[in-house]
């Protein structure tokens, strides 16, 4: 039995994940605890998480001393870091996967386990949507508009269609929206 791909990422309304910068501070104004246990609890589903250099760096940085509820589950739950440069990893179980990110896409979900969750920056998902092999999109939107910033589904070749599986929203306004591919 194979493995999913999924993508579990914060936006803006306006279909951004970062500040033209990189910040992110936009997203942590609508956390709600309802928010935050649905989050946990959907991120402790992975069998392994996924993301590029830069933003397991900033992670290995942070998660390791964090006393927030999302600590336990990004600090168990084995890594793997998708880099040609990176030397060595110092952050729990983590392997450092080198090469084609297609091929090593399909080498994990080709093993047997629980769901592969990709985190990252937009660089890193904008190479992840274009391999064609996400699964599932579960994607956190905030109301919050910033005008500009970083776009994640900017260099798709051609539209996709997404079915809309599950939806769900919080308090403060936040909602989920879990997606699946529509197969041609």
């Amino acid at each position: 039995m194979s493995r999913r791909l999924v993508l579990k990422q914060d936006m803006s309304l306006d279909g951004f994940v970062g500040k033209p910068d990189g910040d992110l501070d936009f997203i942590f104004t609508s956390f709600d605890d309802a928010l935050v246990q649905w989050i946990v609890a959907d991120v402790w589903k992975a069998g392994l998480h996924i993301m590029g250099a830069k933003t397991y760096g900033d992670m290995a940085a942070h998660w390791p001393i964090s006393t927030e509820p999302f600590a336990p589950p990004m600090n168990e739950i084995p890594k793997a870091v998708f880099s040609n440069h990176l030397k060595d990893t110092h952050w729990g179980e983590t392997e450092i996967i080198r090469g084609d990110l297609t091929e090593g896409i399909k080498r994990l979900k080709a093993q047997d386990g629980k769901d592969i969750y990709a985190h990252g920056g937009a660089s890193f998902v904008r190479s992840l949507i274009v391999t064609g092999l996400i699964d599932e999109y579960h994607l956190v939107i905030h109301p919050v508009v910033i005008g500009r910033g970083l776009p994640i589904f900017s260099e798709i070749a051609k539209p996709f269609d997404l079915a809309l599986v599950e939806n769900r929203s919080f308090a403060k306004g936040t909602v989920v929206n879990i997606y699946r591919p529509m197969k041609e």
